[in-house]
């Protein structure tokens, strides 16, 4: 087997495999329960050791008393977690589907809920996508308050994680599946996990600026996140009892680095999983730029007076850049001193009979007076949002020429091509046109009616966007 494969961080993997690093079975089984590898790739290895290697009983810690059969107890949480797979796809009534993803710092959810886990599936799939978020939550809800199954799967549908929301453990499990086997069960989420310290050597030093191998559950904690290693040692005497069991469990299996917080501030704390460290090979940016210093300072490369410098200076332009940017805080572009006019200029702007320097040479008087009758508004406040470089005013005239097209194919008397032109003139002052601009008449007969059933209930949407609501039978067509 090659063991070395289920070792989260390819660094560290790496490493193992150079110094021929070995584990006895009950060892290899915990590597292989905490990989980041999917369900089915865990029970492969995991049957794979039994076939391979000889039995032997499971450590003792201060959480869990000595299995006398480790090939036993793997069975069993094979057994376990394909029921728990088996039951969590099964359709029945009184269950519904949902599913969530974790995108822009939250949780988003989905739009409907759905019998079956297939379809629940395939709309997050069509709705979602890899460059939003790397893993899908998919959850198996008993209506009446009764529990839930939640399972973490790629877009290709490998579950990687699979639980389920009643405690103490199995208690769900022990009222949908009463002939379940739950006295060899107990404690099955964590006894591969996170229950046991396993001594896996690391190539890593004081000072290395590293990150983590993306992995679930953690991976929000863990994507992206840069930090500088503190330290690898501890006591001698606690680790020692740490491999013995004596003492401590698998969240043991971390050390310490300093972080830099969302102000560029540096910081010391606790890592995540050692056995997940990889050489950071990206480039340090924005806040991240402190940690490059630390390690030059770690490594005798600069001084303590030169760290603490180049501390100041970052904090300085992460101030600078977030203030500028802060909407609450920040000066309209319109507003800036280098837009401000001269006397005469502001007279002649007032009175209509110049542009703002600004436009000069792109816009004419006549095309903002154009705008101010299509869309409202001023003269002077129309010139000023053009000025600011962020102006909505080209998508509003970039629907006008789509109108005026639509009329024109559809041979409505309302089509006028002199509004035309002038909305492309002004689209064209500012390097653009209608193409790339939602056109609100694309595929319009297709969507005149968009009806959904929910619950016992038909939405009718037309063209307008008026709901209109009204039950319906089973039986009728949609």
């Amino acid at each position: 087997m090659d063991i070395y494969s289920f070792i989260n961080s390819r660094d560290v993997a790496d490493y193992c495999r150079e110094i021929g690093k070995t584990w006895n079975p009950f060892e290899m089984a915990v590597i292989i329960g905490r990989s980041n590898r999917s369900i089915s790739d865990k029970h492969s290895g995991w049957r794979e050791l039994i076939a391979n290697y000889p039995d032997m009983p499971t450590a003792k810690n201060e959480h869990f008393e000595s299995y006398p059969s480790l090939h036993k107890k793997i069975s069993h949480m094979i057994d376990y977690e394909e029921a728990m797979l088996a039951l969590f796809k099964k359709a029945e009534p009184g269950a519904i589907y949902k599913y969530r993803v974790f995108q822009y710092g939250e949780d988003m959810h989905s739009l409907s809920v759905f019998h079956c886990y297939e379809d629940a599936f395939c709309d997050a799939k069509e709705r979602r996508g890899t460059d939003e978020t790397p893993y899908l939550h998919i959850e198996k809800v008993f209506i009446g308050n009764k529990g839930k199954i939640e399972a973490c799967m790629d877009y290709d549908g490998d579950i990687y994680h699979i639980r389920d929301s009643k405690y103490p453990s199995n208690e769900l499990i022990a009222e949908l599946m009463p002939d379940a086997p739950l006295k060899e069960w107990v404690d099955f989420p964590k006894f591969f996990e996170q229950a046991f310290y396993v001594d896996i050597p690391l190539p890593f030093k004081h000072g290395d600026i590293l990150t983590y191998a993306k992995a679930y559950p953690d991976y929000r904690k863990k994507d992206k996140t840069v930090f500088v290693l503190d330290t690898t040692q501890m006591d001698a005497d606690l680790i020692a009892k740490y491999i013995n069991h004596e003492l401590g469990d698998g969240h043991d299996m971390r050390s310490r680095g300093y972080y830099a917080d969302d102000d560029g501030f540096l910081y010391g704390q606790h890592t995540w999983d050692f056995d997940s460290f990889e050489y950071f090979r990206g480039k340090l940016r924005y806040k991240d730029g402190i940690l490059h210093y630390v390690n030059l300072f770690i490594d005798g490369k600069i001084e303590l007076p030169q760290l603490l410098t180049e501390q100041c200076k970052l904090i300085i332009e992460h101030i600078k850049y977030n203030t500028g940017r802060n909407h609450r805080c920040s000066i309209p572009e319109s507003l800036h001193v280098g837009r401000r006019l001269r006397r005469d200029e502001q007279d002649k702007h007032e009175q209509n009979i110049e542009l703002a320097p600004q436009l000069a040479g792109k816009l004419s008087i006549h095309q903002v007076e154009f705008l101010a009758e299509e869309f409202g508004g001023d003269n002077e406040s129309i010139q000023l949002e053009l000025a600011s470089g962020d102006s909505w005013y080209p998508g509003g005239c970039a629907g006008i020429v789509h109108d005026e097209n639509h009329y024109e194919n559809t041979k409505d008397a309302r089509f006028n091509p002199a509004r035309r032109a002038i909305a492309r003139m002004i689209l064209e002052a500012f390097g653009k046109t209608e193409s790339g601009w939602i056109d609100r008449h694309v595929n319009a007969d297709a969507d005149q009616e968009m009806i959904f059933r929910l619950f016992g209930t038909k939405v009718t949407i037309t063209d307008d966007r008026e709901e209109e609501w009204e039950t319906y039978d089973e039986n009728d067509e949609l």
